[in-house]
């Protein structure tokens, strides 16, 4: 058993970290403004205000969600059910994400000239709509990592995020870009996608080598087990079932459940010991009365 970190050392982690990386930042920042000018600082933050109102649309909440659905699921005990909320999160986060990006793509000339007043950066806003599934599915891998409390290494997986993009965006403006402000604007887009990338590939490289749930491929299809509950005595199957989500009558019933074989035993067997738990209790209860 591995000890949780408390709260507070969570917190001034993530404190440490966030201080580093804004300074980082800041220092980067100062390094554009030399290299583009302060037209071209411009030209960029508007074109990251509208990258920015892109990503919020496309997440669409999903980090928040997995991170209280993947604690809900572990706070119950029921760590089979983190596939689920892996799948479904992740369903959800690539459809909007998908549809977010294709209305960006498809407007990005006219979202240039009205709304920037440059057409330069239509470019770069199309190359951020072709990313914008990867930036979502690291907000969703982020949040599942949140919920289980691996706040360490997403500290980690930051930094090495950060550092990754700043190195790949000062290669491109150094090489390519120059002063430029639409090819810079599409180097700083391009470093915050491959960072987005080093984040996706490092979050599911983990979920696998922890090997979460038994599963060994992250976007695998559910697998739905049936289960057949029969009992005899004075026992109730019915009361199993519908714990587990399912129905059926008292000597007999069954249910639905998602994951693995040793997964679905795991869950009923713990529901038939609570079931025997209850009964124990309340014969003692029954005896005590009479």
């Amino acid at each position: 058993m591995t000890r949780k970190k408390p709260l507070f050392y969570s917190a001034m982690l993530l404190t440490a970290v966030n201080l580093a990386l804004r300074m980082a930042g800041t220092v980067f920042q100062v390094y554009l403004s030399r290299k583009i000018g302060p037209e071209g600082i411009g030209l960029l933050q508007l074109t990251m205000s509208v990258g920015s109102l892109a990503l919020i649309a496309g997440i669409g909440g999903i980090r928040t969600a997995a991170m209280y659905l993947t604690a809900e699921e572990l706070g119950r005990k029921r760590p089979w059910g983190l596939r689920g909320v892996l799948s479904g999160c992740g369903t959800y986060s690539i459809l909007c994400s998908l549809g977010v990006g294709t209305v960006l793509y498809l407007f990005a000339p006219k979202i240039a000239e009205s709304w920037i007043g440059n057409g330069a950066v239509a470019p770069a806003l199309r190359l951020f709509s072709c990313f914008l599934p990867i930036n979502c599915l690291c907000a969703l891998m982020t949040g599942f990592f949140t919920g289980q409390n691996r706040i360490g290494t997403l500290a980690i997986v930051e930094v090495a995020e950060q550092l990754f993009s700043m190195t790949v965006t000062l290669v491109c403006l150094h090489f390519w870009a120059g002063s430029d402000a639409g090819r810079a604007c599409r180097c700083v887009i391009l470093g915050s996608a491959m960072g987005s990338c080093l984040t996706l590939l490092m979050l599911t490289a983990l979920f696998r080598a922890l090997g979460a749930l038994g599963v060994t491929q992250f976007f695998f299809p559910l697998v739905v087990l049936q289960a057949g509950l029969y009992v005899l005595g004075m026992r109730s199957a019915l009361r199993i079932a519908r714990r587990l989500g399912g129905g059926g009558h008292t000597r007999a019933a069954g249910c639905e459940l998602l994951g693995n074989l040793d997964n679905a035993k795991s869950a009923i067997l713990a529901e038939v010991e609570a079931e025997l738990n209850q009964n124990e209790q309340q014969e003692d209860g029954g005896c005590r009365e009479s």
